[in-house]
């Protein structure tokens, strides 16, 4: 078990060293990896000293390497705090841009309603209102006032007699 704390660690410890650092924390990381170092030299310096005959050296060891482990642990909450705070500014744009799309989303809601209310009204209109004279007509007709000319919306334009001497019809 201790062999593989150790094996990840000591992966830990590469792959930090390997990986780019974000500019503010470069100092800070550096000096996590170095605590990462200082960490597996203490383990194993505890583990050789647990094989000699005199347990005080390796429990001094062990102790040193208890609290190295608790600085890492604190050092570790402060990269991640730092982490944190160097990308807030990045989390505040996002936000604001999510309230804006909101805002957009709700105008685009309200201008579309608006938009279909006024077609339908338009199109419900363009219905009713011929038949409305159409009634009006029929009620005319139906009073007897059978001269009553139709509305200029429903006079046909141009007027077809028939028969005429050739027998075919034409428009007058």
């Amino acid at each position: 078990m201790l062999e593989q704390q150790r094996n990840e660690l000591e992966g830990q410890r590469k792959l930090l060293s390997a990986k780019g650092t974000v500019p503010p924390s470069a100092v800070a990381l550096n000096d996590y990896v170095h605590m990462l170092s200082t960490l597996i030299e203490q383990e194993q310096a505890s583990l050789a000293a647990a094989q000699l005959p005199s347990p005080g050296t390796a429990l001094a060891y062990y102790d040193k390497a208890e609290r190295t482990a608790g600085f890492i642990r604190e050092e570790a909450q402060q990269l991640v705090d730092e982490e944190l705070r160097y990308y807030q500014p990045v989390y505040k744009q996002i936000q604001e841009e999510n309230v804006r799309m909101n805002r957009l989303g709700a105008a685009v809601f309200i201008v579309n309603t608006l938009l279909s209310i006024a077609v339908a009204f338009w199109i419900s209109r363009s219905i009713t209102e011929p038949v409305s004279r159409l009634v009006g007509m029929a009620r005319h007709i139906a009073k007897g006032q059978l001269d009553t000319e139709p509305p200029p919306s429903l006079r046909r334009t141009s007027s077809v007699s028939c028969p005429t001497p050739s027998g075919k019809c034409s428009p007058t």
